[in-house]
């Protein structure tokens, strides 16, 4: 959770919305990359007033334009969520009626505020100092075309590597791992199929 945002239980990230138990009637979803887009679907198809809030010029910057002309219109005009672009969301506050902030000269407010910016590498209490291997200046473990880090009996993958973190990437990297902890010289591979679940759901290779 980024500084910037107050700790407060009307604002949560993914995994804590995942454990609500009764949804909110509207939701300020912050971000709109993939996580963002996925679950302001969800909200809206399940009845929430949703509305997205991206810095960038556009929701899902890594597809291209006119997939994202599609989408963004569908979010739109078939779900009716509000997706506001190119401007941050700033004076950020929540108590116990509501969650606000602003976007631009605009006063935003909603019953839950879901922080969806992206997500850091957590390395803490894996002991990496102790067998010196080395990060990159974001946190990730840097590995090599064969998951192989900077001690060459040591591999790592998944998230932490700082590649593609989808699942079924990491599975392939750990049948990777293995079979070149047993001896043999097998490459990751670097074109990797997504889908993202929006409604419409999206299909990219990345």
């Amino acid at each position: 959770m980024p500084g910037f945002i107050p700790k407060h239980n009307r604002v949560v990230e993914s995994r804590a919305f995942l454990d609500l138990t009764k949804l909110p009637s509207s939701l300020i979803v912050l971000g709109g990359g993939v996580i963002g887009c996925e679950f302001a679907c969800m909200a809206a198809q399940l009845g929430v007033k949703v509305t997205i809030v991206e810095m960038l010029e556009d929701i899902l910057m890594i597809l291209d334009a006119d997939i994202r002309k599609e989408l963004r219109a569908h979010l739109e005009k078939k779900l009716n969520i509000r997706v506001l672009t190119g401007k941050p969301m700033e004076n950020i506050k929540a108590d116990a009626a509501k969650v606000s902030g602003t976007f631009g000269d605009e006063k935003l407010e909603a019953e839950l505020l879901l922080v969806a910016v992206g997500r850091r590498p957590y390395t803490e209490g894996l002991g990496l100092d102790k067998v010196g291997i080395e990060k990159s200046k974001p946190g990730f473990i840097e590995v090599d075309e064969y998951c192989r880090t900077s001690k060459a009996t040591i591999y790592a993958i998944g998230d932490v590597n700082g590649g593609i973190q989808l699942a079924h990437n990491a599975t392939a990297q750990g049948m990777v791992a293995a079979e070149n902890a047993a001896g043999r010289r097998r490459k990751a591979e670097t074109v990797v199929p997504s889908c993202i679940f929006t409604s419409p759901r999206l299909g990219a290779w990345v």
